[in-house]
Parts: C-alpha cells; sequence; structure tokens
C-alpha cells in the first residue's frame, strides 16, 4: 500500500496539498516567480504527482508536501 491509500485517499492528499497553497506560493515566490506562474507551476506539478501515483513503478517515500516542493523546484529550474 502506497502512502497516499494510507492517507485516506487521492482525494484526501489532493486536499492536503491544496491546503498548502499559500506556503507553495510563497515557496515559489521567494525564487521571484509571479502569481499567475507559480499558479501554474502549481497545477503542473499537481498533474505530474497524481501521473505518478498511476505508475504502479513509483512509490512515494516522503510527505506528499516535499514531494510537490522538489517538483516545483525542477520547475522553477528548468524552464
Amino acid at each position: 500500500m502506497n502512502q497516499v491509500h494510507s492517507m485516506g485517499g487521492l482525494d484526501a492528499t489532493l486536499k492536503a496539498l491544496c491546503k498548502r497553497w499559500p506556503d507553495i506560493k510563497r515557496f515559489l515566490r521567494s525564487f521571484g516567480c509571479p502569481g499567475r506562474e507559480a499558479e501554474d507551476i502549481f497545477q503542473e506539478a499537481l498533474l505530474v504527482f497524481t501521473r505518478k501515483l498511476d505508475d504502479p513503478g513509483f512509490e512515494l517515500t516522503i510527505e506528499p508536501f516535499y514531494f510537490r516542493k522538489i517538483q516545483l523546484n525542477l520547475a522553477i529550474f528548468h524552464k
């Protein structure tokens, strides 16, 4: 069972991540990311996260929030 299932399922995980949006936005803005672009990056990272969860070979070994922060770092520096 992956960590998302043990946390109450995908819906609960996505809701928890969305509640952290102000923290994530603040994090992105600390790198000089404009508000609209921060939203785009956040949404793109959510899509990547949900696609990864469908991959049977993917095992989430850290808290979803920190996985997303890593994704966001990659998105910022590869744009």
